[in-house]
């Protein structure tokens, strides 16, 4: 306590005040309080000892007033950057930024004495100031899991190994240091989020092999974001199989019956040819297909939301589309789609009808 004064005092007198002068009484009362104070709260938040990982987690996230911490574990992950550490025991996990001493490595079993406060969002961030190895073990390989399984709690900080397909790229819009990705399997999508890389977007239709730490939230400005994958270098992304050649190149959609919303969402990207109706920001296509469902008589009208970045068609335009099918109560659309035109002929335009206002608010029937 005594050398925390000294230290408090050492440098936050002002340089200016000349050898041998007294501080005036004031003044030095002030600091001197404020230093006890201080090195009083310190040495009482150094006496807060938990005994797991949960309790930790439960005091912390019930954002209760700073504190001082000292609590043991064992290292299952170190920040490629050395900005974070993950520490884990048999009753869960925790994160810790920017540890301020030297980091034993991944396996380590150790003591950790810091503190931790709220960042500006309100998010707990929990600083390790000493990390004292007690041990050593080596880790298991990472678990191979399935997208499907990343709610899992059991699975919150975990290193783990995912496998899916790729269907969009693009650029975090909170911190344009990161990118995202979304990985599709089955009828799951999960984002997985990665410093910026150039390459990325090569990876849209290729089905990659992904291994990184489970996340359930963030501590940055995204607060509510569904379970994904975050990697810390794109060597982290292994291509699995590499997209096709012609990225247009998949199956007509079918126009099965009776196919449940489910039954769409796990299908692979699908194609269809149409002429654009209309097109309106941010990625929205009204295409008018050019294939007839059963038992109709006219070509259906379907919605289109373009993949990030891919620019929209001009109305008229006849065009070949790629996409993951989708349903809303009344058919089927296409989701992070690509669009080109094909060169094929448009349907001539129809010949307007003249139709009273009134009758765009009555049905068939003439009721409203």
């Amino acid at each position: 306590m005594i050398a925390l004064t000294a230290m408090v005092l050492k440098y936050h007198i002002p340089d200016w005040v000349p050898n041998g002068i007294m501080v005036s009484e004031m003044f030095g009362r002030a600091f001197i309080f404020m230093a006890f104070t201080l090195s009083a709260a310190v040495a009482a938040a150094a006496e807060t000892n938990f005994a797991s990982v949960a309790e930790m987690r439960e005091v912390f996230e019930a954002k209760a007033s700073p504190l001082g911490f000292v609590a043991t574990g064992t290292i299952t992950r170190v920040g490629k950057s050395g900005k974070y550490v993950i520490l884990r025991d048999e009753t869960g996990a925790i994160e810790l930024f920017n540890p301020t001493s030297e980091i034993p490595g991944a396996g380590s079993e150790v003591i950790v004495s810091g503190h931790y406060d709220f960042n500006t969002n309100g998010w707990v961030w929990t600083v390790p100031l000493r990390l004292q190895q007690t041990g050593f073990h080596p880790l298991p390989p990472p678990t191979p899991v399935a997208l499907s399984d990343l709610d899992d709690p059991e699975l919150d900080l975990r290193t783990v190994t995912v496998t899916g397909t790729v269907v969009d790229a693009y650029i975090d819009d909170v911190d344009a240091g990161f990118d995202f990705l979304l990985v599709k399997d089955g009828e799951t999508l999960a984002p997985v989020s990665c410093p910026r890389s150039a390459d990325l977007r090569e990876l849209i239709d290729a089905q990659v092999r992904v291994t990184g730490v489970v996340r359930h939230q963030t501590s940055g400005s995204r607060k509510y974001l569904s379970p994904g994958v975050y990697v810390e270098d794109r060597s982290d992304i292994v291509t699995v199989t590499p997209p096709p050649a012609d990225p247009f190149a998949f199956p007509k959609l079918e126009r099965d019956r009776f196919v449940t919303p489910q039954q769409i969402a796990q299908c692979g990207k699908r194609s269809v040819t149409g002429t654009v109706l209309a097109s309106w920001l941010p990625n929205n296509v009204l295409l008018q297909t050019d294939d007839v469902p059963p038992r109709s008589n006219n070509s259906s009208i379907m919605r289109l939301s373009l993949r990030s970045g891919e620019p929209l068609p001009s109305s008229g335009r006849h065009c070949i589309c790629a996409g993951l099918p989708v349903t809303d109560t009344y058919g089927i659309n296409l989701n992070y789609a690509r669009i080109r035109e094909d060169g094929g002929k448009a349907p001539a335009d129809e010949p307007p009808t003249p139709l009273a206002a009134e009758r765009l608010f009555l049905n068939k029937r003439g009721d409203l």
